[in-house]
């Protein structure tokens, strides 16, 4: 197994379950991915071959193949590591002072807060289906009209109806 050490890593926590992700930059399709792989930018490898540990390594005769920065959990590093082989596409470190943890972090809460509307639009119709909420006797009280959780500009502390039962 190759040494880890110069990837860079972030260790992603959602409740109790604690992720470790390394970061690499791939000529690899998205549907060659682990389960658990996030891709973080992608662009011509020109662009993305800048934050590779080893530029050099990426074949420069092919500046103009889809490639992309991507976070693979440790778990599955091995398996997406021989998808790639298999399909002989480059899997290459990610440079840790270019793509340091500030950056991982930066780039991954900016992955996160893309607006639910364009996920679901760019989803399976299946696993929409399975998002889309099913309406229940208490959605009566909810308000159909407000400002959308991303909206920075509303003042919750001004709405009355965004009050507590304390409010």
């Amino acid at each position: 197994m190759p040494d880890m050490s110069c990837t860079p890593t972030i260790a992603v926590a959602i409740g109790r379950q604690t992720r470790l992700y390394h970061a690499f930059v791939t000529t690899a399709p998205a549907d060659l991915d682990a389960p658990l792989t996030i891709t973080l930018y992608a662009g011509p490898l020109s662009d993305v071959a800048g934050l590779a540990v080893d530029s050099v390594a990426l074949d420069a005769t092919k500046a103009g193949t889809p490639s992309r920065l991507v976070l693979i959990d440790t778990t599955e590093l091995g398996w997406q590591r021989a998808r790639c082989r298999s399909r002989a596409h480059r899997l290459i470190p990610a440079d840790p002072v270019l793509v340091g943890l500030d950056t991982l972090q930066r780039w991954l809460w900016q992955r996160l807060q893309i607006p639910m509307a364009a996920s679901h639009e760019r989803m399976p119709t299946h696993s929409a289906r399975r998002l889309r909420r099913r309406p229940n006797h208490d959605d009566q009280h909810i308000p159909e009209a407000g400002p959308k959780p991303h909206d920075r500009t509303h003042d919750p502390l001004s709405d009355p109806s965004a009050r507590g039962p304390l409010g």
